[in-house]
């Protein structure tokens, strides 16, 4: 007995030798494409960061994110959560067809929700220009019952309800113009967004708000330009069998320009980046990644100008949009620092439309911040 304990304890030992070499030996990755988000870099020593536990917390971390076959092990982990029964991991739902869906926003977080009208209000007071509100539900609280099996029950209507009750802003129901459509294939089954039918609707929703002709779907070309998209979601639930999701595209580049500002330079962009439909992240295929300001021209010079103030849905809602507008301006509170009502008299602008996910729109602190400036 005491010679098997010895084998296990050399074993462990030799574990956690073989563990800890591989840590020093491998290169620190910074990425993780599977759970498609930052890891953690190790942490610089100093004895105040000791002292305080933030050096103790952050090697943990640190620890966590670079060991050897992370990537396996989180795989691994899904699925021994999934085959006990468990139909929420890393809060995420997994339906009865394998449809991932985000939780839904709840009422907790409304708060912080009221605030940010209140600056929507501030903003809409001092802009010469109509300023519209726009929410868009989560899939969760969209979706059929079939997909949402036993989960929780939700009831985002109510609080974009009560959102926009609280609007000096004209609102634009996109709820309901989703919620109409909930059998079809509006968001995404692996990822958080909306697809391209989905922003259609919400596309259709905002013309008839803002009294502009939306064009039929019908008379648009429904392209498939990919077919094995696995978004956000299933980085957090990667389990091997769910199939991937197509990416539709409507509406034609030809004739459009496009240009992005990094907060210093301007660079000429796209509205679409097929070389994004090779990497993890193929949600950039629209508009490409993350800038403070986009700018797209299009040949309807007759047309008036749009600011959408927004988070990531806008950028497969703003090729629909190509179509009534001359210029669409896509500022994105997160990276934009100047004064947005400075910029709206600067350059013209004819609307203003302010458009979020309510997931988004919940946790957001930069908005209230941009529009109070």
């Amino acid at each position: 007995m005491k010679k098997f304990s010895k084998i296990l304890t050399g074993i462990f030992i030799a574990w956690i030798a073989v563990f800890m070499l591989a840590i020093i030996a491998l290169p620190d990755k910074s990425f993780s494409e599977t759970e498609n988000r930052y890891l953690a870099q190790k942490p610089d020593f100093s004895l105040s960061a000791l002292k305080s536990g933030k050096f103790a917390k952050d090697f943990e971390s640190y620890i966590n994110d670079q060991f050897a076959g992370r990537n396996l092990f989180v795989k691994l982990n899904t699925l021994s959560e999934y085959v006990v029964g468990q139909r929420e991991i890393n809060n995420v739902f997994i339906g009865k067809d394998g449809t991932l869906m985000g939780a839904p926003v709840s009422e907790e977080s409304i708060g912080n929700m009221q605030n940010t009208v209140s600056a929507i209000n501030s903003f809409a007071e001092k802009t010469n220009v109509p300023v519209y509100f726009a929410l868009i539900p989560s899939a969760y609280d969209i979706c059929t019952e079939e997909h949402r099996n036993s989960f929780p029950s939700s009831d985002e209507k109510s609080i974009i309800q009560s959102l926009y009750e609280m609007s000096d802003a004209e609102c634009i129901d996109i709820y309901d113009a989703l919620s109409s459509h909930s059998n079809e294939y509006i968001y995404y089954k692996t990822d958080h967004h909306w697809t391209s039918l989905g922003a259609y609707y919400g596309y259709r929703t905002i013309a008839d708000t803002m009294n502009l002709e939306a064009k039929d779907i019908s008379e648009m070309s429904d392209t498939t330009v990919n077919s094995d998209f696995y978004g956000t979601l299933y980085s957090k639930v990667p389990l091997f069998w769910l199939k991937g999701d197509e990416i539709h595209t409507y509406v034609s580049d030809n004739g459009v320009n496009v240009k992005s500002f990094n907060g210093k330079d301007w660079s000429d962009s796209k509205l679409y980046f097929d070389e994004n439909l090779n990497i993890k992240d193929k949600y950039t295929y629209f508009l490409g990644q993350n800038e403070p300001l986009i700018v797209i021209n299009t040949e309807n010079t007759d047309k008036p100008k749009l600011l959408i103030i927004r988070d990531s849905y806008s950028d497969s809602l703003a090729p629909f949009l190509t179509q009534n507008f001359s210029e669409i301006h896509l500022l994105d509170p997160r990276y934009y620092k100047l004064s947005v009502a400075d910029y709206v008299a600067d350059n013209n602008i004819d609307s203003v439309i302010i458009c979020y996910s309510l997931s988004n729109f919940s946790e957001d602190k930069n908005l209230s911040l941009v529009l109070s400036r």
